[in-house]
């Protein structure tokens, strides 16, 4: 009676295993074998038990035929299954193989060439074989042979990233060992050295070893992708199924042992039978309820509060306005409530390119993170673009295989106005349940705020890192003009140094050329005729004007180096401006212009006389240069500080004067030099007093200039505590003001 009962819950066991596994994808080829995988092992289970148990030698003959049939096609069928499990193809040679091999083994199992005979004892049915039945073993030896390769050259070919299979095969592989191994010894090893047959009818009920480790690799490691939902049903029928055949085999036990069988049935006995009915009635629905709380506890255990979730992360999303934060506590909070073993947030730029991510791998076993490499991130958006995905929800196809190598169970795009920001991307869960209906409503209302939330951090992205941009820029031009300004003051240095050596050198021939010019025109070398004296005249202008260039250029070079220092005397300027109009009236007189003079006379002033010279000159020798015809004027004033203001205001551009604490009795010695030049442009005015500028009307006008007389001027004027000022009328083009004050 037990071993009956065994065969039939372990082939009970086999047949709805298999069912569950068919239900689960009806056109998958290695669902097909192991269902008629699991419906073979059923025959072979129940027709080893009625070789020994049926009512007539013909049914136990016919039963043991079936046998070994059954064992045959099951060995066949396992080595079919892991070509499909490891290769994922069954060739055209494989098929021919599988029928070739059928259709032997029903030859051998139903014709006579094997099975010659049988006979039957006390101890059970025993077969009696030809030579054949070493092809029969040998055979089955080979199947077996090849189907091990199979499933461990699968194993070792598989990278760490595919955990799961790896342990799908261990598994497969620890119950088809143990399963094999007690099936060969009761029905191959010691029926053929002994030739008794009586353990046979025990072989096949190892099969419920293979059952184990494969329900164990289905619910652990999803083996055939049937989920937690179907793993639960699976399970909570075969416990029914269990309890009730416990009830029937305690029920009926009790009664044999206080009612031995050929008693007639006493109304005490009658009794007792009903006792026992009502409380196996009584009993069942309790044991039922706790094998249900059992269940729930094993794959619904993990309940949660969605609503809390969400208004956590609402509250994050609100006070939070950056990527990193909004990423990592999201990630953390899906975490600690819906127990995922890794996560990550990728966010996208407008090119669609990763801009941003967040990887948590939440687990200690030294499992990796997800994404091995940019290439497999770039592929998320090309896979999957704007629809979710659920792992154990997808068919064979280029995404499963992509979410299985990454050890991704879903996959929720991030949309926000039908922009795609990035993808919430979430592993398994600790508990290794599957994510329910309940898992991917909450998730999908998480990824919407979630994408709202991130297009508003990338905003405050976008502009941190323009921000951020730009001050790169900004340092970068910065230091580059830093490094163009050392450079630039490098080459003034040289230049100003070159300057100087060269104006020294220069002075020896002017010195030397302006004596004997002034020795030819006084007589002192013999008398000169009127031709040779106004040549000589001539030399003596231009050698002036060079001196006057060489001075200017000494000047400047003493003023980059720090030597331009204002050495005081008392100086007659009305004096001065007289004598240095005798050395340029050749020039005027040479161009036809008119020179007008107002010079007062003013009492002598402290002032550096060879500078203060240099600044009358360069003024009167512009005008001279700059005015084609008409006329120039020279003024010579003092002015009171009113007056001097006055001018000063009234000029298009002019020194800052300081007149702190001078009394308006103070009196300010100014020159102007007026002329009905070419003047300077509105648009050139405020670069005037700049060193080495010129205009491009005065660049037309005269070719030679250097650009250093005003800005020379400017500072003899300013370094005796005084200014410069200048005005150009807009309204005829022509004609420029120059002057300068000093203290």
């Amino acid at each position: 009676m037990v071993l009956f009962l065994l065969v039939i819950v372990i082939s009970l066991l086999n047949s709805l295993l298999g069912y569950f596994t068919y239900i689960r994808n009806q056109k998958g080829i290695n669902y097909i074998i192991y269902f008629i995988f699991s419906i073979a092992t059923s025959v072979w289970i129940i027709s080893n038990y009625y070789t020994d148990f049926a009512s007539t030698f013909e049914l136990k003959y016919f039963f043991n035929r079936v046998a070994f049939f059954s064992a045959y096609f099951l060995v066949l069928l396992i080595w079919s299954f892991s070509k499909v499990f490891i290769y994922n193809v069954l060739s055209r040679y494989d098929r021919v193989i599988i029928l070739t091999s059928s259709i032997l083994a029903c030859i051998l199992a139903f014709s006579d060439l094997m099975i010659i005979g049988a006979s039957v004892d006390n101890t059970g049915f025993h077969p009696e074989f030809n030579n054949l039945y070493i092809v029969y073993i040998g055979t089955l030896v080979v199947f077996l042979i090849a189907f091990f390769r199979n499933l461990i050259n699968g194993y070792r070919s598989l990278d760490t990233i595919y955990d799961d299979k790896k342990n799908q095969i261990k598994y497969i592989i620890i119950g088809t060992v143990i399963f094999a191994f007690f099936a060969s010894i009761t029905n191959g090893i010691i029926p053929i050295i002994t030739g008794n047959w009586a353990l046979s009818k025990l072989g096949p009920l190892f099969s419920i070893v293979l059952v184990g480790s494969t329900s164990y690799s289905i619910a652990k490691y999803k083996l055939f992708d049937i989920n937690k939902w179907t793993v639960r049903a699976l399970f909570y029928y075969l416990t029914l199924t269990l309890i009730a055949i416990l009830f029937i085999v305690i029920g009926y036990g009790a009664t044999l042992w206080i009612f031995p069988l050929g008693r007639e049935i006493s109304p005490i006995q009658q009794a007792t039978y009903i006792l026992l009915a009502t409380l196996l009635a009584l009993t069942f629905p309790i044991l039922r309820k706790f094998f249900e709380r059992l269940t729930d506890q094993l794959f619904f255990r993990n309940r949660y509060d969605a609503q809390a979730l969400l208004t956590k992360l609402g509250d994050v999303y609100s006070s939070n306005y950056k990527l990193a934060p909004i990423a990592s506590k999201t990630l953390a909070l899906i975490y600690t409530t819906i127990k995922t073993e890794r996560g990550n947030i990728l966010v996208l730029d407008d090119d669609g390119q990763e801009y941003f991510r967040n990887n948590q791998n939440f687990m200690k076993s030294g499992k990796k993170g997800l994404f091995r490499s940019y290439g497999e991130i770039s592929q998320v958006p090309q896979l999957f673009g704007k629809e979710p995905a659920v792992y154990d929800e997808l068919t064979e196809s280029d995404k499963k295989f992509f979410m299985q190598k990454n050890s991704l169970s879903m996959i929720f795009p991030l949309v926000n106005n039908k922009k795609l920001n990035g993808y919430l991307l979430l592993g398994g869960k600790r508990s290794g349940d599957i994510y329910n209906s309940l898992d991917y409503s909450t998730l999908s209302i998480v990824s919407n705020d979630l994408a709202i939330a991130l297009d508003n951090a990338l905003a405050v992205a976008k502009i941190e890192d323009f921000n951020v941009t730009l001050q790169h820029k900004v340092k970068s031009a910065t230091e580059k003009l830093r490094t163009a300004n050392k450079n630039l003051r490098a080459l003034d240095k040289a230049k100003d140094e070159f300057l100087s050596m060269a104006s020294h050198q220069l002075k020896t021939p002017i010195t030397t050329i302006r004596g004997y010019s002034d020795l030819f025109i006084t007589g002192e070398l013999g008398k000169a005729t009127s031709d040779q004296t106004m040549a000589a005249r001539r030399i003596m202008t231009t050698v002036g004007n060079m001196d006057s260039t060489i001075n200017d250029l000494l000047n400047v070079s003493r003023i980059s180096q720090d030597r331009f220092f204002i050495q005081r005397e008392a100086v007659d300027l009305k004096e001065l401006i007289k004598q240095e109009l005798e050395n340029l009236i050749p020039s005027i007189e040479d161009k036809g212009l008119r020179l007008v003079t107002d010079l007062e006379d003013i009492p002598p002033q402290a002032l550096d006389k060879a500078k203060i010279r240099q600044a009358v000159m360069n003024l009167i020798d512009n005008a001279i240069y700059y005015t084609q015809e008409g006329t120039i004027k020279l003024t010579l004033k003092l002015l009171s500080v009113s007056e001097l203001k006055a001018i000063i205001q009234s000029s298009d551009i002019a020194s800052k004067p300081d007149f702190s604490g001078d009394l308006e009795s103070v009196l300010y010695p100014v020159f102007q030099v007026t002329d009905t030049g070419i003047g300077v442009p509105p648009d050139k005015q405020a670069k005037l007093f700049s060193k080495f500028y010129r205009a491009d009307n005065a660049q037309r006008t005269r070719s030679d200039g250097t650009g250093l007389g005003i800005y020379l001027v400017k500072r003899v004027t300013e370094d005796h505590g005084g200014g410069i000022f200048f005005s150009s009328p807009v309204s005829n083009g022509q004609g420029s003001t120059f002057g300068w004050w000093v203290k």
